[in-house]
């Protein structure tokens, strides 16, 4: 095993995460199917082991600071190549995860890795847009969290996961550190309209040093049936509070 897979280990140590048996070697698996399947569609630029411990695995894991012991079910909007719903799902074997990716290529290698890892039985992939997703009454507000990684700015990305939240769950926007101030303020305004409530910036640095933020929005009211609008909107026309 690439001792890349060691650091990981010891990062979340470092971090008060722990992964249950056989998390570890799911992750392996699930780096080797990324690998393979690299060939055929663009899931992931980074392959190389390494790098994708630190920027996929271990940033995906870190979530978990700031997700409760009962965040299930929980939903990943727009999983592309299964980050961070698959390493979340992996790290909590009782948890019930869905991914949702509206591409079909991609949905259909979701539901490929879930069924070679062993998942399929409480992973489930929506191959669906988030915004009709969120107006689905067997999905909408069904869920304990929401996390959402490089999708878009984060209006949208509050716009697209909040409705799917129960009330006393919660969103996590996995972010970068350029806009960590402007996002704060951007969710302060957008959350309420949602439903969410006071938003919160976890900073986190890697162990190469470089930085990532968790935007954390508890919900504290049912969304408004106007919410989330319909496909491309949200992105089109973000919220400004």
């Amino acid at each position: 095993m690439d001792p890349a897979w060691s650091g990981l280990q010891a990062a979340l140590d470092a971090a008060g995460v722990t992964l249950p048996g056989g998390a570890l070697e799911g992750l392996v698996a699930l780096h080797g199917l990324l690998e393979a399947a690299g060939a055929r569609q663009n899931l992931t630029r980074i392959t190389a082991p390494a790098e994708w411990v630190e920027k996929h695995a271990l940033d995906a894991l870190l979530g978990l600071t700031c997700l409760p012991e009962g965040g299930d079910p929980l939903v990943d909007v727009g999983s592309g190549g299964g980050v961070p719903g698959i390493p979340l799902a992996l790290a909590r074997p009782g948890w019930r995860v869905t991914l949702v990716e509206s591409e079909r290529r991609k949905a259909a290698f979701l539901e490929e890795a879930c069924r070679a890892l062993g998942l399929a039985d409480r992973v489930g992939v929506r191959a669906a847009r988030a915004e009709a997703l969120g107006r689905d009454p067997a999905a909408r507000e069904r869920h304990g969290s929401a996390v959402i990684r490089a999708v878009a700015a984060a209006a949208p990305c509050l716009e697209l996961t909040l409705p799917l939240v129960r009330v006393g769950g919660r969103a996590v926007l996995y972010r970068g550190p350029t806009e960590a101030a402007a996002d704060l303020e951007v969710a302060r305004r957008v959350a309420p309209l949602l439903g969410g409530g006071l938003p919160d910036l976890v900073a986190l640095t890697l162990p190469s040093g470089a930085r990532r933020c968790l935007l954390v929005v508890p919900k504290v009211a049912p969304c408004p049936e106007r919410f989330p609008r319909r496909e491309g909107i949200p992105t089109k026309r973000p919220l400004t509070g």
